[in-house]
C-alpha cells in the first residue's frame, strides 16, 4: 500500500509521522518533566519538613540537656518560673520571634514567654478544633519526645496551625516544648517550589528549542537530563535522610548547577550541625572555651547557645568558688576536731599539751616550724618562756626566754593582736626564734587569750602564704589552747594545794599521836597539867579545823 503513495505523499506521511512523533514525544516529555517537577517538589518539601523537625528536635534536646545540668547545679531553686524565665526568655530561633521555648510540669504551666501560665492547670486548654494540645504534648514528652500539630494563637496574626516538639528535661519532672507555625513552613515551601519551578522551566525551555532543531539531540539531552536530575535528587534525598538519622557526613557532588548549590547548602548545614553538636558537648563537659561563632546576624539558635554558654560559665565559676569555700570550711572543721581531741586528751599536762598541739598544728597547716611561748609572772617579773618548738619534722629542745615587749613575740604579747608578715628578715628565725634552718617567707604570731588575759604566744613560720581562713583557724586554735592551759593550770594549782594540805594533815596526825603518848605518860601529873593539856588539844583541833576549811576553799 505504501508503494502506491507518491514520493511527496511519502514525504508528507514521513513529515506527518515525524511531526506526530515529535508532538507525541514532546507531550510525553512534558508530562515526564511535570512528573519530575512534582516529585522534586514533594521530595524537597518532605526533606524541608524533616529538616524543620530535626531543628526542633535538636534544639529542644540540646537545651533540655543544658537545663538539666543547670538544675543539678542549683538544687536550692525556690522559684522555677523565674529560673526558666531567666534562661529561656530571650531564646527564639524564628525571625519573627515565634520560635520560643516554654516549660511545663505535667499539665501545669511553669514558664511561657507570651502567656501567664505559672502554676495554672492547662489540661483543659483546647485549640480552635477542640484538641487538648497540652495533654497531647505532655504524653509525647513522657514517651521519650514527639511532635504534635494543633491550632494556636500567633502573636499579631491570629490562630495558625503549629507543629511542636516536646521532650522531658532529664532527671526532672519538667518538660520543654517549642514549635513553628506552619504558615512559616508554607512560606519556605513556596520559596523552594519557586526555585525548583525556575530550574525545571529553564531546562524545559532550553530543551524545547534544541528539540525542534535536532530531534535526536533533543531526545538524548532530555533523556540524559532526566537521568541526571533524578540522580541529583536522589543525592539530595540521601543527604537529607542522613541528616534526619543524625549521620552528619558531607555529600559529594561535583556539578555547579542549582542542585549543586542545594547540595552545598546541605553540606554547610551539616558542618554547622556538627559544630553545634561539638559545642553542645563541650558545654555539657563544662568546657567553655570552644570557638563557636554565629553563622550570621540572623542565627538566633547560635546566639542562644552562646548566651547559654556564657550563663553556664558564670554558674560554673560560682560553683567552683562555692566548692572552694566548702573545702575550706571542711578543712577548718576537720582541723578543729582533730586538735580538739588532742587538747581534751592532754589537758592535765601543759607541757605535753602544747608540744603535741604544736606538732599537729604545724603539720596540718603545712608550716615548716614554730614554737609556743607560755606567759610567766614570777615575783612580779613578766616574761614569755619557750615551752615547745618544732621545726622541719623534728621536735626542738630549746630554751628561750623573751621579755614582754621584746621583738615581735613580745610586741604581740603587749598588743594582744595577731601579727602576720610575708617578708621575714633573713636572720629573724635563727636569732629571734632560734629554730634554725632555711628562712621561710611567711610568719604568723598569735596571742593565746582567755577574756583578754594573756596565757602565751603561738609563732609559726611557713614557705607558703597563709590564706585568711587558715589564719582564722590558727587564732581559734590559740583560743582553745589558752582555755585548756588555764584549766590545766587551775587543776595543777588545785593539786598542789591538795598535796600541801595532805602533808600538813599527816604532820598534824603525827603530832597528835606524839601528844597522845605524852598525855598517857603524864596522866599522873597534876590537875593543872591535865587542864592545860586539854586546853592545848582544843587549840590544836581548832587550828586543824581552820586549815581544813582553808584547804576546802
Amino acid at each position: 500500500m505504501f508503494n502506491k503513495i507518491t514520493i511527496a505523499g511519502r514525504i508528507n506521511v514521513l513529515i506527518g509521522a515525524f511531526l506526530v512523533s515529535c508532538i507525541i514525544f514532546f507531550l510525553i516529555f512534558v508530562n515526564g518533566q511535570n512528573t519530575i517537577k512534582e516529585k522534586s517538589l514533594t521530595t524537597a518539601k518532605n526533606q524541608l519538613d524533616s529538616c524543620i523537625n530535626v531543628k526542633l528536635k535538636l534544639s529542644t534536646h540540646a537545651l533540655a540537656i543544658v537545663l538539666s545540668k543547670e538544675l543539678e547545679k542549683n538544687d536550692s531553686i525556690s522559684n522555677y518560673h523565674d529560673f526558666f524565665m531567666n534562661k529561656l526568655q530571650d531564646i527564639h530561633f524564628e525571625e519573627d520571634n515565634s520560635g520560643y521555648f516554654s516549660v511545663n510540669q505535667e499539665t501545669f504551666g511553669i514558664f511561657h514567654p507570651i502567656k501567664d501560665v505559672n502554676g495554672k492547670d492547662r489540661s483543659n486548654e483546647t485549640d480552635s478544633e477542640g484538641s487538648k494540645h497540652i495533654v497531647e504534648l505532655y504524653k509525647k514528652a513522657a514517651n521519650g519526645g514527639g511532635f504534635f500539630t494543633y491550632s494556636t494563637y500567633k502573636p499579631g496574626i491570629g490562630d495558625r496551625a503549629k507543629i511542636s516538639y516536646a521532650e522531658m528535661i532529664p532527671n526532672t519532672n519538667f518538660w520543654l516544648t517549642t514549635g513553628v507555625y506552619l504558615d512559616n513552613v508554607t512560606t519556605t515551601h513556596n520559596i523552594v517550589e519557586n526555585q525548583i519551578d525556575k530550574i525545571v522551566n529553564t531546562q524545559l525551555y532550553s530543551l524545547i528549542i534544541v528539540f525542534f532543531l535536532v530531534l535526536v539531540i533533543v531526545f538524548m539531552l532530555s533523556w540524559r537530563s532526566k537521568r541526571n536530575l533524578i540522580k541529583s535528587i536522589e543525592i539530595i534525598t540521601n543527604a537529607t535522610d542522613d541528616l534526619i538519622l543524625g549521620n552528619l557526613k558531607k555529600t559529594s557532588y561535583n556539578k555547579e548547577d542549582e542542585l549543586g548549590r542545594v547540595v552545598n547548602s546541605i553540606n554547610t548545614l551539616t558542618d554547622r550541625l556538627e559544630t553545634t553538636s561539638e559545642f553542645t558537648k563541650s558545654i555539657g563537659n563544662n568546657e567553655f572555651d570552644f570557638d563557636f561563632e554565629i553563622a550570621s546576624e540572623h542565627d538566633t539558635l547560635g546566639k542562644a547557645l552562646i548566651a547559654t554558654r556564657d550563663k553556664l560559665r558564670i554558674a560554673n565559676e560560682n560553683d567552683i568558688k562555692r566548692k572552694k569555700d566548702d573545702d575550706q570550711r571542711n578543712w577548718v572543721i576537720t582541723g578543729q576536731a582533730m586538735l580538739g581531741d588532742i587538747i581534751r586528751n592532754n589537758q592535765n599536762n601543759v607541757t605535753e599539751l602544747v608540744s603535741t598541739v604544736l606538732q599537729n598544728l604545724i603539720n596540718y597547716t603545712k608550716c615548716n616550724q614554730g614554737g609556743i611561748f607560755l606567759y610567766s609572772n614570777e615575783n612580779g617579773e613578766e616574761s614569755l618562756n619557750l615551752e615547745a618548738s618544732y621545726a622541719y619534722d623534728r621536735k626542738k629542745f630549746l630554751s628561750k626566754k623573751i621579755e614582754i615587749g621584746e621583738g615581735l613575740v613580745g610586741t604581740c604579747a603587749i598588743e594582744k593582736k595577731t601579727i602576720y608578715m610575708t617578708q621575714i628578715p633573713q636572720e629573724y628565725i635563727n636569732i629571734t626564734s632560734g629554730l634554725g634552718g632555711a628562712t621561710p617567707n611567711n610568719l604568723i604570731i598569735v596571742p593565746m587569750l582567755v577574756e583578754d588575759n594573756l596565757l602565751g604566744i603561738i609563732e609559726l613560720a611557713s614557705f607558703n602564704k597563709l590564706e585568711q581562713y587558715q589564719i582564722e583557724f590558727i587564732e581559734k586554735v590559740a583560743e582553745n589552747i589558752a582555755s585548756s592551759i588555764m584549766s590545766a593550770q587551775i587543776a595543777e594549782n588545785t593539786n598542789k594545794l591538795l598535796q600541801q594540805t595532805m602533808e600538813q594533815a599527816n604532820e598534824l596526825a603525827a603530832q597528835e599521836e606524839e601528844m597522845r603518848q605524852n598525855m598517857e605518860e603524864l596522866q599522873a601529873t597534876q590537875e593543872e597539867s591535865q587542864r592545860r593539856e586539854k586546853q592545848l588539844s582544843e587549840e590544836l583541833y581548832k587550828i586543824l579545823e581552820e586549815r581544813n576549811s582553808n584547804t576546802q576553799e
